[in-house]
């Protein structure tokens, strides 16, 4: 949108919004900066949420660079209206505005605002609003005993799924906490770890002792692994005897009490 008289946008009064294609303005006035007022006017008609739909509709069909931002009057604050006001008056067929009033509300005469204003002054007066909070308003629920809405609460179940699956973790945790003795494959007993992480931890290191003992393929490693990385899986499937040996170690559950039961 171009931009007229930028100098002043600190200012406010009256404003004109311009489609410099046909020559129709939307007229309006602000009691902020008009800097704010159009970024707000801008903010809506790219969103396509402008309450004026003419307006709106203009700008979708000429396109934002069609249209003309002017200071028309500064005036003060409570000069607004009545300056508006006889803009729009003398603007009148080639006019956006809805609202032949300078009230800020579209489609609404003097006499329809001052009748809402009354009615909604009486609901009011008689406490026909908000008169189930007023000071001193027993509450629905007073007096009720707790088991009266028991019904209403909702049970937590837990599936067959749900429990198996708690028990493969419970499984699966105490294997991992189970003491590893680690023999070669002709049966020598190396040395006992505390656990099947513990190995795996330490595998990744370069002084690992059990690195003469080891047997891959791969001596430059992969996956980002050196050679004699030792995965925590492989090693307990060796223990419950799902592999006969590991990267040529053989990996056994210990006898002693593990760190889990002392």
């Amino acid at each position: 949108m171009i931009t007229k008289n930028s100098e002043n946008l600190h200012n406010r009064g009256v404003y004109a919004i311009k489609n410099i294609i046909n020559d129709k303005v939307y007229i309006g006035s602000t009691t902020m900066s008009f800097l704010k007022r159009l970024q707000h006017h801008v903010s809506q008609l790219r969103n396509n949420k402008h309450k004026n739909q003419y307006l709106q509709n203009a700008w979708n069909k000429y396109g934002e660079e069609n249209f003309e931002f002017s200071i028309l009057e500064i005036c003060e604050k409570n000069e607004c209206l009545t300056k508006e006001q006889y803009y729009i008056d003398s603007c009148k067929e080639n006019c956006y505005n809805i609202n032949p009033l300078a009230t800020g509300t579209p489609n609404m005469s003097k006499e329809t605002i001052e009748k809402r204003r009354n009615t909604m002054l009486n609901r009011y007066a008689n406490k026909e609003i908000n008169a189930g909070f007023k000071k001193g308003h027993t509450p629905w629920n007073k007096g009720m005993i707790m088991g009266e809405t028991l019904h209403l609460r909702v049970p937590k179940k837990k599936t067959e799924k749900l429990i198996k699956l708690n028990c493969q973790k419970s499984i699966k945790y105490r294997e991992y906490a189970k003491m590893i003795d680690v023999f070669t494959e002709n049966g020598k007993y190396i040395s006992t770890w505390r656990s099947s992480p513990d190995i795996q931890e330490q595998s990744l290191n370069a002084n690992f002792p059990l690195i003469p003992y080891i047997k891959s393929r791969f001596k430059t490693g992969r996956r980002s692994k050196p050679y004699h990385y030792l995965a925590t899986n492989h090693i307990n499937n060796c223990a419950n005897n799902k592999l006969k040996s590991y990267k040529g170690l053989i990996f056994k559950y210990s006898d002693a009490p593990s760190q889990s039961d002392l």
